[in-house]
């Protein structure tokens, strides 16, 4: 991101105002990319009983028909 430069007439009040939002914008979109990126992850998991593969996108503690479902990694 090139770094922002005040115009000819603007004074330095505005041109920080304009400067700060710039970054909190820049902080704001990389946070969400960070979010976006760790929600698509993929996570197996297994029952022991039927062998079925189930995914979900967050790690937990999960059950299907009472059984606890068995973590098997990241897809």
């Amino acid at each position: 991101m090139p770094l922002p430069t005040p115009s000819k007439n603007e004074n330095e009040s505005d041109f920080r105002k304009k400067s700060k939002s710039l970054f909190e914008k820049a902080d704001e979109e990389y946070q969400a990319s960070m979010c976006e990126e760790e929600s698509s992850a993929d996570y197996k998991y297994r029952n022991p009983k039927t062998g079925e593969v189930f995914t979900y996108t967050r790690r937990g503690l999960y059950k299907k028909d009472g059984v606890v479902l068995v973590y098997k990694g990241k897809t």
